[in-house]
């Protein structure tokens, strides 16, 4: 019997032919001492068997003596190893080459071979020694080349050859009976790692058609590295990649490089033997052509003759791929973590294609200065602009564009320039590190410009295939041609390199002159500055004149206004009453009170609430259903001296405990029916209908005011990122400033002396304030139904009905109403806030003459509102106005210095909005609430809002969203990572992140990716029932995607841009489909498809678990409306989220109607529905 033995080994290298390897040696009972490679794939592999791992960084010498071992085996590895680490194995260091020895030794021998237009090809596994693939030969095998054979098969026979090999290799290591063969290296071949095919792989039609298809089957790579170059064709000037090419049978019979023939798939071009046809182009960054697109875009015709490589511009692509390719890793990693320098005032066209024409503006250098310093200032400016001090920028210089002369569609002319400065230094200090990049950049030159095609983690990157990867250069310049540009940049600034004059080059389909000129302008003043007080850290440059400084932060902020900010709101609104006491003042359903039964009930609630310890500073709890005591309750908590908190009846008791604990409540006002729903605390509960009995024996004469205009009105509660919700405390001066800012900027033009206002929003959502607080002017307050609030027909005819003068709402409610009419009859006016209006909605509003409609913006902290903009055909896109009577708002770079017009900046605001800060939250109000750099009142702040805007010419002012993660959805403020968090606490969780995916335009939904515990696998509904017990609805993801891990930036962070977008027509965990079996069931099902567009649909999916939310939960309760006649109240939905549940719900109703009763679940429930 033939001995056997166990061997030890060490294994190094990447990809999988390793791993499968490495499985055959453990299923040998073979030893792993340890396995070395950077390809994370095998590195878990391996920890995954418990085999110790190391990155080929290490000290291999250090890692391979660690403990005697048999053999290294070298595997797919292009890694340099040492000397005496070879010596290191008992036995052998064993390599595996993928072609025979010793014709085929080197890099990228399969492909030579190919070009080549070898018959056999072979693998080889060989002793390693010092000379590269020259060790004796242990085991060899040779197979036939097919006659199509490209790149990527080749390898893969090789592949499947060397793991078959490989295991006759090991069972004769371990038998004994291993035979090395030395080489006869007189017959050897080496093919460099460097070296590459003439021409930069042009293809020349002067050449046999057979030498042409081997070039480009020996450059096929599939989506694997290429690492040698793409086959390409000059078509015109430009340069285009062959992806694909076959040699026909045909003898051509016109000069080299005439096409043929022209067909939708194929184009076809004579050669020096036989036509060949093209079946596969694209651009060199990968981007697929079609052969009709391609002779479009470039009219193509038949007997046109493709160009064909000359001597000396052959020589010259050789020469240049020859210097340049070593530099190639450089680059790839370059492209790899390129963050594009943005461009400010940059414009989207309706044809992105079109670029326009080329422009130039010349400037003269503000004062003499030398020709470094000037090219520093150059690219350090665009930095300062953006206050973005790490970015890319694209870069040229004389001695790189003298180079690639006349090779511009084959080499990048402009090359990424990274900066990374600190802002805290000044340009002296700074400049030492743009000279090294200068200086780094140079020494590598350029790259090929198939680059991006050829690697799949840059063609990955859908930035790099974008119409310009950087949208700005800056070019040192020595000719006289200012606009032969060759850059893709929109943007190119052009110095001479003397450094006396710039000269700045852009492209008209993306900026416009006066931005081009105002850039211009901010640079003279960014020099002018640097060289008066050169020592000054770049984040203190000024880029505004002192008279641009003062219009923007003063006479744009020029708001001062009279308001009774000596009273408190009871007081005006006794005021009013005195004025109109048999006014209506308030309406619900088919109820409503005066101004004096109104403020009789609340004076009684009042007198009642102070027995009980009410006054200034006293938090009080509101839980009630939308009625007419919510505003009795609301009024008789002011009236009382204290502060209303209102909670939301649907938000689960976690949260209510937590905001009742939070406050510290005393009293909470609420009903009866929502008892059940109140968490255990030591509070007073107060059922304000129950208990009215009692109240009402209290005097309705107004109660002695109490309180002063600096006393808390409200506590608002809002979305915290650490988890915990935070309590925003607002005083009554500031809802005064608010009412009277309203005043003028909104009710001046009035279409009538009383105004019928709609309650929309609930009281939990501070835009509500807006809308009562009109009772102080006299208007009249319609609190509308809970159950119409998210179905457009059902709220349409209620505005209608009620003749609403004016409506709140949110942009996606908003949508609701124009899908079923609204501009055609619609409230007077309407007052859009919570989140940002799309382009796409504005532009349906803008032309309304009938409608007056206004954007408004401002966060809680700063009582509702602090700008507003009336959206009109003159304000083309997007605004949010300007800012409410004494209010301040600044757009801020990070140094808290006003930025130029058009440039992003992170917004604050000042003035008497402002709240007095959080509740119990020094911390956070200190962090969030600053002191007022430019205020001379003492103790004045901003609020530090987070969300990113830039001011207009006119000084209008344009959002652009958040600088962190806090997104809003239907008006509601979310904090992701308060989601987070608490998905996190779940034992069946390891960690999440919650994302805003807008996957279709208008459709904001929120998605968590969740990465399971080890050894669990919970469901999206245990996930999602896991949250319901502590979040409100609207806080719920839409969707539970589970992953291993999350995606990073090659800088390490989250790359939340990486996530993959839900599949909605997926069910997680559950496949079976079943069909509707009732009338009721299929006429659901099919306005399921409809309206969530998912084909599928089984009666017991959940509505929510498959993408659906409230609004289009409303268009299906509209949906159903029109077919069935049948008004359901959104909560139905909730309880009856499936369409069998829901169907039963119909089906009851329709037994109810039929039999003249009340159905089981009462359908006129009030009780409030937030959105999702």
């Amino acid at each position: 019997m033939e001995k056997y033995d166990q061997f030890c080994c060490f294994l190094i290298g990447e990809g999988s032919l390793p791993v499968q390897c490495g499985n055959l040696l453990l299923e040998c009972k073979h030893g792993i001492c340890g396995m070395i490679s950077p390809d994370a794939t095998v590195r878990q592999w391996a920890e995954q068997r418990k085999i110790p791992c190391y990155a080929p960084t290490d000290d291999l010498v250090h890692i391979l003596g660690k403990q005697p071992f048999d053999y290294l085996f070298s595997i797919v590895n292009s890694t340099v190893i040492p000397a005496n680490a070879l010596k290191l194995p008992r036995r052998y260091a064993i390599n595996y080459h993928n072609a025979p020895l010793p014709k085929y030794a080197g890099t990228n021998v399969a492909s030579h071979a190919i070009m080549h237009q070898e018959k056999f090809h072979g693998v080889t596994w060989h002793v390693m020694t010092e000379s590269v693939d020259a060790g004796d030969i242990l085991k060899q095998h040779t197979f036939p080349i097919g006659a199509h054979e490209t790149a990527l098969s080749l390898n893969t026979k090789c592949y499947e050859a060397a793991l078959h090999l490989f295991g006759e290799l090991v069972e004769e290591l371990a038998c004994g009976r291993i035979h090395p063969i030395q080489q006869n290296l007189t017959e050897r071949t080496y093919f460099g790692r460097y070296q590459r095919p003439p021409a930069a792989c042009l293809l020349d039609w002067n050449q046999e058609a057979q030498v042409i298809d081997a070039m480009v089957r020996g450059l096929t790579f599939g989506n694997y590295p290429n690492p040698l170059g793409l086959p390409k064709m000059l078509v015109g000037k430009t340069c285009l990649a062959v992806a694909a090419l076959e040699v026909t049978d045909i003898p051509s019979q016109n000069p080299p490089g005439t096409i043929t023939m022209i067909t939708p798939e194929i184009l076809t071009i004579a050669t020096g033997t036989f036509d060949v046809n093209i079946c596969q182009i694209t651009r060199l960054d990968g981007h697929p052509l079609s052969v009709v697109e391609c002779a479009e875009q470039f009219d193509l015709r038949v007997k046109d003759v493709l160009p064909l490589p000359s001597v000396d511009l052959s020589r010259r692509l050789t020469e240049i791929h020859a210097q340049i390719c070593r530099h190639e890793s450089f680059w790839i990693k370059c492209l790899e973590t390129l963050q594009p320098m943005p461009l400010p005032y940059s414009i989207h066209l309706a044809n992105p294609s079109a670029t326009g024409h080329i422009e130039c503006i010349t400037m003269n250098v503000p004062a003499p200065a030398d020709s470094d310093f000037f090219l520093a200032a150059c690219i350090t400016y665009f930095a300062r602009l953006n206050n973005l001090y790490q970015g890319d920028i694209a870069f040229c210089y004389p001695e790189l564009r003298q180079k690639l002369d006349g090779l511009e569609p084959f080499f990048a002319m402009y090359v990424p320039f990274h900066l990374h400065l600190d802002d805290t230094q000044s340009l002296c200090v700074n400049q030492q590190a743009i000279y090294t990049e200068i200086s780094r950049v140079k020494t590598r030159q350029t790259y090929m410009r198939d680059l991006v095609a050829r690697f799949p983690s840059l063609h990955s990157k859908t930035e790099l295939r974008a119409q310009a990867i950087l949208p700005v250069a800056v070019e040192v310049f020595e000719g006289e041609n200012l606009l032969s540009v060759s850059s893709d940049a929109y943007l190119t600034l052009r110095i001479k390199g003397n450094g006396a004059v710039c000269h700045w080059i852009y492209k008209t389909g993306w900026l416009k002159p006066d931005d081009v000129a105002r850039m211009a302008h901010y640079f003279e003043t960014f020099v002018s500055a640097l060289l008066a007080q050169p020592e000054q850290p770049l984040a203190c440059v000024p880029l505004l004149t002192p008279k641009e400084q003062h219009q923007i932060l003063y006479e744009w902020n020029a708001t001062q206004a009279e308001y009774p900010h000596t009273s408190c709101l009871h007081q005006i609104f006794e005021a009013q009453v005195r004025k109109t006491p048999e006014a209506i003042a308030v309406v619900y359903e088919d109820a409503q009170l005066t101004y004096r039964e109104l403020n009789q009930r609340a004076n009684q609630l009042a007198h009642y609430l102070r027995k009980s310890g009410v006054g200034p500073e006293v938090l009080v709890g509101l839980c009630l259903e939308r009625s007419l005591e919510m505003i009795v309750g609301l009024l008789g908590i002011l009236k009382a001296g204290g502060a209303y908190v209102p909670f939301n009846p649907e938000d689960p008791k976690e949260r209510l405990a937590f905001m009742l604990e939070d406050t510290q409540a005393s009293i909470l006002l609420t009903q009866q029916a929502l008892l059940a729903h109140i968490p255990e605390q030591r509070v007073q509960v107060i059922c304000i209908d129950t208990h009215w009995k009692t109240i009402s024996r209290e005097n309705e004469n107004d109660p002695e005011n109490s309180t002063l205009p600096q006393n808390i009105a409200y506590v608002i509660y809002t979305s915290g990122s650490t988890g915990i919700p935070k309590g925003v405390v607002i005083q009554h001066q500031s809802v005064l400033n608010l009412w009277n800012g309203l005043a003028h900027s909104i009710y001046a033009q009035k279409i009538r002396d009383l105004l019928r206002i709609s309650l929309n929003g609930p009281l939990t959502f501070d835009t509500s304030v807006k809308q009562w607080v009109q009772l102080l002017s006299g208007h009249t307050l319609y609190v509308i139904p809970a159950r119409m609030r998210f179905h457009g027909n059902a709220l349409l005819n209620y505005l209608q009905q009620h003749k609403i003068d004016v409506f709140d709402c949110t942009p996606s409610q908003l949508k609701l109403l124009l899908e079923v009419g609204m501009s055609k009859d619609a409230p007077g006016k309407v007052l859009v806030a919570g989140e940002m209006i799309e382009d796409a909605t504005w532009q349906e509003l803008a032309p309304q003459t009938v409608t007056t409609f206004y954007n408004l913006y401002g966060p809680t902290e700063c009582t509702v509102d602090t700008t507003v903009c009336q959206i009109s055909a003159v304000s083309h896109t997007p605004t949010i106005g300007r800012p409410l009577s004494n209010i301040q708002v600044y757009i801020l770079d990070p140094s808290c210095q006003p930025v130029p017009v058009g440039i992003s900046g992170e917004l604050y605001i000042g003035g008497v909005g402002l709240a007095r800060g959080y509740l119990k939250r020094a911390d956070t109000t200190a962090e969030k609430f600053v002191p007022h750099p430019f205020s001379s009142q003492p103790g004045a702040r901003m609020y530090k809002t987070g969300d990113l805007a830039r001011y207009l010419p006119d000084g209008n002012i344009e959002f652009l969203g958040r600088s962190d993660h806090q997104v809003k959805i239907r008006g509601f403020r979310i904090e992701p990572g308060e989601i987070e968090t608490i998905i996190s606490e779940n034992p069946l969780v390891q960690d999440a992140v919650v994302l805003v995916r807008e996957d279709i335009p208008g459709d904001k939904r929120l998605v968590a990716y969740v990465i399971p515990a080890q050894g669990e696998h919970p469901t999206s509904r245990e996930l999602r029932n896991a949250l319901t017990e502590k979040l409100p609805g609207y806080m719920i993801p839409a969707a539970f995607i589970q992953v291993e891990r999350f995606p990073l930036t090659p800088n390490g962070k989250i790359d939340r841009r990486a996530f993959p977008p839900p599949d909605w027509s997926q069910r997680q965990g559950k496949y079976d489909i079943v069909a509707p079996r009732t009338s009721t069931e299929r006429i659901l099902a099919e306005i399921w498809t409809e309206v969530l567009e998912i084909e599928h649909i089984s009666i017991d999916d959940n509505f929510f678990e498959i993408g659906g939310h409230s609004l289009s939960g409303m268009r299906i309760l509209s949906r159903l409306q029109a077919i069935l006649h049948i008004s359901l109240p959104l909560h139905t939905l909730f309880e009856s989220p499936t369409v069998e549940s829901l169907a039963r719900a119909v089906d009851a109703v329709h037994w109810a109607i039929q039999h003249q009763q009340e159905p089981s679940s009462p359908a006129d429930n009030e009780r409030e529905v937030v959105v999702l």
